[in-house]
């Protein structure tokens, strides 16, 4: 379940990492290579979080659809810690792309020291993924440690704390050669996430505090921000310089007024 959920969370960040070239290629005939497009980064960035928290195999999805409606009283689980070691690989014949995931991912449950119920746990976890193509290769390790805690005991509904931090550096040699080296952390405050089975999850408040820092061909770049979460689907992304309103169903994209 948690394998499922962390190997989301590679592929929204490797797909960050790719539209960072495709950026600074755009801007190629105006700006260096290192020049960001902010805008279609917001989509990516948003999205990616997004879907590492709310996806179909997102752990605390999971957690929510398995225990919706489930008050969790005098549960046995109560200051339970369970490890597990992950090493598997994923052929996708498709596209001959092939991963390779190894690391370990630690569940502790958080009690309610006044009557021992269970209300929440935290994930802590390091998983390291080499992802190779026919014409790309990429190599990842994401580090998350957060705390998940139920709202009225209530799995369907929990407030996340904590930190996720990645290192991705992708090579690929189409159209033209590239090499990316790239550290992302995300610092996460209070994101409300409604992840009940029967309807669309969603993030409906909270933050998380963002800083890039990179190469591409050697040339280096860096930005920090702030993602907010609006409710609906929707976001507010904030550099320093700008600002976008991000859809994250649809993708949708505007500059913020």
């Amino acid at each position: 379940m948690y394998y499922k959920a962390k190997s989301a969370t590679l592929l929204s960040l490797s797909l960050m990492v790719v539209l960072f070239y495709a950026s600074c290629r755009k801007n190629e005939a105006k700006d260096p290579i290192d020049a960001i497009n902010k805008k279609d980064i917001s989509v990516k960035m948003a999205k990616g979080l997004y879907e590492s928290f709310t996806g179909a195999n997102s752990s605390i999805k999971k957690t929510a659809a398995s225990k919706e409606g489930v008050k969790a009283v005098n549960t046995t689980q109560c200051g339970l810690s369970t490890d597990s070691v992950v090493n598997t690989t994923i052929n996708v014949a498709a596209d001959a792309t092939k991963y390779t995931v190894t690391g370990h991912i630690n569940i502790k449950y958080i009690c309610d020291q006044n009557n021992w119920n269970t209300i929440g746990y935290t994930l802590t976890d390091s998983l390291h993924t080499v992802r190779s193509t026919p014409v790309s290769s990429e190599d990842a390790t994401v580090v998350d440690k957060y705390d998940a805690i139920t709202k009225n005991y209530n799995y369907g509904v929990v407030t996340v704390n904590g930190v996720q931090k990645s290192h991705i550096i992708f090579t690929s040699n189409y159209p033209s050669p590239v090499t990316t080296d790239q550290n992302n952390n995300f610092t996460l405050q209070n994101m409300v996430v409604e992840a009940f089975a029967s309807k669309s999850a969603d993030i409906t408040s909270g933050n998380a505090l963002f800083v890039v820092q990179g190469k591409i061909n050697g040339n280096a770049y860096n930005f920090s921000g702030n993602i907010k979460f609006l409710g609906n689907h929707k976001v507010l992304v904030t550099f320093l310089d700008e600002a976008y309103n991000v859809n994250l169903l649809s993708g949708e994209v505007t500059a913020a007024k």
